[in-house]
């Protein structure tokens, strides 16, 4: 029993280290200045070492089957597109099982939260990045938007999004009505200075469904809340396929959306367009598309597409069966981020999808954040 413990333990240390590399990539990554040297090649040595956790894990017959095809997958993914990012993804899903959650979120959050104030500071004091571009951001005139050190006015709105995502899932029971004010203020502050609609929905979704939780327990009990998260998973894709198979120029219900989504929905038309979706990718790259889920299915291709709404689905159920209200509100605003937003979720650093953060909650039964 001792030795196994030990391995365990080990194998934690050993999944922690992994987790600092793929933090120090995303922290870099999301700031106009800081740079890391060979960042690929630290997303190579995380990869390695989860791999060496799943060594130090116990797993069932049919988890072993499950951990064999997704590395079939992901190294089918690899050969056809010549990217990585599906293997490490399934390495990092059956790595996660079994890790001490509060030791990781902690790390998440004080590592963002030190790149967050480092990007922040060197930019007010006039040291690195932007603190502010006028530019034209395809809504008609010209716009001035606060990055604040950030690559983009829409990713400093994103970045506290995802700080919040972790501070609730480690915080969420202490928090009471003037937390959620206090977000509340702090979130229409910051979308004075940021202009990011998406990012400011993103947010105060987040907000009120975990106040509701917070003060309507019952809701995690009741299949509706979790059906709704279906739903709104459902017309995500819905809009994506609107957009992949007419674009706005092409159907009226699409030019509507396409008005509040900033082109979002006519640049999957422009740039890929389900009638260039495979069931592999062929290596073709993407660009100039904000839509997540689109980006997954044409850069991917349709089988790695549909695995990956699978997984969403399959943690709705398991979010209900738990009785999981604040890793519902999580998944779902995860969800809507997707849809807007291809670069913070399917970024080179795993951590920057919230979904797989979800995954190691779902890995864990009922232990707590």
């Amino acid at each position: 029993m001792q030795i196994i413990k030990n391995k365990e333990k080990v194998g934690n240390y050993i999944f922690a280290i992994g987790i600092l590399l793929e933090l120090l990539v995303m922290v870099t990554d999301h700031s106009s200045f800081l740079e890391l040297p060979f960042r690929g090649r630290f997303t190579h040595v995380a990869f390695a070492l989860f791999c060496i956790k799943i060594l130090f894990t116990h797993y069932t017959r049919v988890q072993w089957g499950f951990l064999f095809a997704g590395g079939v997958l992901g190294a089918v993914s690899y050969l056809t597109c010549g990217d990585e990012y599906i293997i490490r993804t399934m390495v990092f899903i059956f790595a996660a099982k079994g890790v001490e959650l509060k030791r990781i979120f902690r790390m998440i959050l004080y590592g963002m939260l030190l790149g967050t104030v480092l990007n922040v500071a060197l930019s007010l004091l006039g040291i690195a990045g932007e603190v502010k571009v006028t530019a034209h951001y395809g809504r008609g005139d010209l716009e001035t938007r606060y990055m604040l050190g950030f690559n983009h006015a829409n990713n400093l709105h994103d970045v506290v999004w995802y700080l919040l995502v972790v501070i609730l899932l480690l915080t969420h029971k202490k928090w009471n009505w003037k937390h959620y004010l206090l977000a509340t203020v702090g979130n229409l502050v910051l979308f004075f200075l940021t202009v990011s609609r998406n990012g400011m929905i993103a947010v105060q979704l987040l907000l009120v469904s975990c106040f509701f939780m917070k003060y309507l327990p019952k809701l995690k009990e009741m299949k509706f809340p979790y059906i709704l998260g279906g739903f709104g998973l459902a017309i995500c894709l819905w809009m994506t396929w609107l957009g992949g198979a007419y674009g706005a120029v092409n159907s009226k219900l699409a030019a509507f959306f396409d008005k509040f989504l900033t082109n979002r929905l006519e640049m999957i038309w422009e740039y890929a367009p389900i009638s260039a979706w495979k069931l592999f990718s062929e290596g073709r790259e993407i660009m100039y598309v904000d839509n997540g889920f689109a980006t997954l299915f044409f850069h991917y291709g349709y089988i790695v597409g549909i695995v990956y709404i699978a997984l969403l689905v399959y943690m709705l159920y398991w979010l209900y069966k738990n009785k999981n209200g604040i890793g519902l509100c999580v998944l779902v605003t995860t969800i809507f981020v997707t849809f807007i937003e291809t670069t913070f979720i399917f970024n080179i650093s795993l951590l920057c999808n919230v979904a797989l953060i979800v995954v190691m909650l779902c890995w864990q039964g009922n232990q707590e954040a």
